[in-house]
């Protein structure tokens, strides 16, 4: 793509990566670091015309949500479509580095702000809650 000038690369994050919580810890720290590369990517690859976006969901209703049991319609909690969760991604690669999908902006801002002990807490909590019966 640099040798082109052209192109995009779409990383794949989740907000699970700004806390690290039980049962999730190499998924939660894979997605951390993929932040990391996504914003290093962007910037080095700019000037070539490459673009470069670290995608983060927020929860998306996905066949892999539904083998973890996660449940869906638990009340205060939205799953956005994974087609509308891939058109924000293509609208926004040009823009960078970063883009929290479906409105996960606010949440991830809450978990990158608060106290590390307490980000971590609600991480596992919420966890637990879509996963309990």
């Amino acid at each position: 793509m640099r040798a082109r000038g052209r192109g995009g690369i779409i990383l794949v994050g989740s907000t699970g990566g700004y806390a690290g919580g039980p049962t999730m810890v190499m998924y939660t720290a894979s997605k951390a670091f993929d932040y990391i590369l996504a914003e290093g990517l962007w910037y080095e690859l700019r000037p070539h015309g490459v673009h470069v976006l670290g995608l983060v969901l927020g929860a998306t209703d996905t066949p892999a949500m539904a083998r973890m049991g996660m449940k869906t319609d638990t009340p205060g909690f939205v799953a956005a479509s994974p087609e509308s969760v891939a058109q924000e991604g293509l609208e926004q690669l040009a823009i960078g580095p970063i883009w929290h999908s479906g409105g996960s902006e606010e949440f991830a801002q809450q978990l990158r702000t608060m106290p590390r002990a307490d980000a971590v807490r609600m991480v596992a909590e919420a966890s637990e809650a879509m996963l309990s019966e």
